[in-house]
Parts: structure tokens; sequence; C-alpha cells
């Protein structure tokens, strides 16, 4: 056999021996390798299954965030229009508390113009009053006087008035008085022809107090209540009649009767009443 021959025998069994032992290792790498690949497929479904179920728990726990971030979300969107109408708002309470900062500003201008005229009219009202109250003093001067005057006039008047009535009066009595002496001489005529033993001519008026006891119009009752000469009261004698205001009239004696003496008013003063308790006298001469 040549070399070459040998070689190639040597060669090939170089091959076999390299490939036995390849193969052998081969083998028993590949049967490792299986049972590391069961390992490991093991070991993957275990972690799968972990991941599986850490999946889940993070796919509950992503749902809830998302829920959550729903939630937010829609609390986010509420809070955002409840911040745009309060922003809204607080604009409008801006542009207000502009408006009522300038009304303000106003307010402060005019209680400055009113402090003005409220002093002014202080002023004024202070020298109003005084004015009012010098004016009151004059006024009260003024009506005083006028008073016065109004008295001195009113006085005036009543003395003119009772003077008049007192001219009035007289004219009146004169009036009267010639009546009188008419009614007084029929009177005595009467008397006379009722008393024939009285001598006329010669009747004096005898000085005679007394005091009204009845009084009915124009007809009166006198009682005698002083005759310091013990006279005889009889008809004819006149008795001025007299009260608490003055000089009342004249009455004539018609009839007696003791201490009484019956009379008729032949002369009043104006308007007056002769009343019980009147004094009465003679008008002696």
């Amino acid at each position: 056999m040549s070399t070459i021959g040998r070689i190639f025998i040597i060669l090939n069994l170089v091959l076999a021996g390299v490939f036995v032992g390849f193969a052998s290792t081969y083998l028993q790498s590949a049967a490792d390798w299986k049972k590391k690949h069961n390992e490991v497929v093991a070991s993957a479904a275990d972690t799968k299954k972990v991941l599986e179920e850490q999946l889940q728990a993070e796919a509950a726990k992503s749902a809830r965030l998302d829920s959550q971030l729903a939630s937010s979300q829609a609390k986010l969107k509420s809070l955002e229009s409840t911040n745009s109408t309060l922003v809204d708002e607080n604009r409008q309470l801006d542009a207000r508390l502009s408006t009522l900062d300038g009304a303000m500003q106003t307010m402060k201008s005019d209680l400055g113009t009113i402090s003005s005229s409220l002093e002014k009219a202080q002023s004024e009202y202070t020298n109003s009053v005084k004015l009012a109250l010098e004016a009151t003093s004059q006024r009260d001067e003024a009506q005083r006087v006028r008073d016065t005057a109004v008295a001195d006039l009113s006085d005036a008047n009543n003395v003119i008035k009772s003077l008049r009535e007192d001219l009035e009066m007289r004219d009146a009595n004169l009036a009267k008085a010639s009546s009188t002496n008419k009614e007084q001489a029929m009177l005595l005529a009467a008397i006379q022809a009722k008393f024939p033993d009285i001598n006329l001519s010669v009747l004096a008026q005898p000085a005679l107090k007394g005091t009204v006891r009845r009084a009915d119009g124009d007809l009166l009752t006198i009682v005698v209540t002083d005759n310091p000469a013990s006279a005889d009261i009889r008809p004819g004698i006149r008795f001025a009649v007299a009260g608490d205001k003055g000089y009342k009239g004249e009455a004539l004696v018609t009839e007696v009767e003791g201490n009484n003496a019956f009379c008729r008013m032949v002369l009043r003063n104006g308007d007056s009443e002769i009343a019980v308790g009147d004094a009465a006298m003679t008008q002696t001469h």
C-alpha cells in the first residue's frame, strides 16, 4: 500500500475518530440542551403565568386607573367649568368693584361737597337763628309798643264811648226828666186828691236812707233804715237808688206802710236794673 493510501486511511480514521467524538459530544450536548430546553420551557411557562397574572393585575389596575382617570378628567372638566365660571364671576366682580371704586370716589367727592355745603348751611342757619332772635326781639318790642298803643287807643275809645254814653244818658235823662215832671205833676195831683190835708206847696224832702227789699220792674219797696229826724215818710218823697256800680235812678214814693215805702221808678240811669240790696237815700233841699 502506498503512502498516500496509508495517509488517506489514516486521515479517514482520524476523521472517523473525530466524527465519533463529535457525535458523542453532540449527542450528549443535545441531551443536555433538551433538558435545559424543558427546564427553560417550564421556567418560561411559570414566568409566563406569573407575567400573565401580573399582566391581569396590571390590566385591572390599569382599568381602575383608567376609571379614576376618567373620573378625574370629569372632575377636572367640572372644576375647569367651575373655575371658568368663577373666573367670569371674578371678572364681573372686578368690573363691579371698579365701578364701586369709581362710585366711592364720586361719593367721597360728593361728601366733601356736602360737608362744605353743610358747614355753610350750619353757618347760615346760625346766622339765621341769630337774626331770627333779633327779629323776634324787635317783633316783641314792636308788638309791645303796638299793644300799648292799642291799649291806649282802646282806653281812649272807652273814654270816648263813656263820654258818648254819658251824653246820650244825659239826653235821655233830660227827656225822661221832662216826662217825669209831667208824671210827677200827675202823681202829686193824685196824691193831693187822695190826701187833701197834705200841703204840697210846703212839702220838703226829709233826710232818709234805706235799702231796696223788693224790685219788680219799675215797682220797688224801700225799707227805711235811717231816719235821724224821725220825719214822716210820706208819698211824694224821691229816693236816689244806687248799687255797686253807682247811681241807677230815681224812685218816687206812692204809698207808705210803716218803714216800708212803696215806690215807682221815675228816672233810670241808662239800662240799670234795680236789685234787692241796692242803697236808697233822699235828696234833701
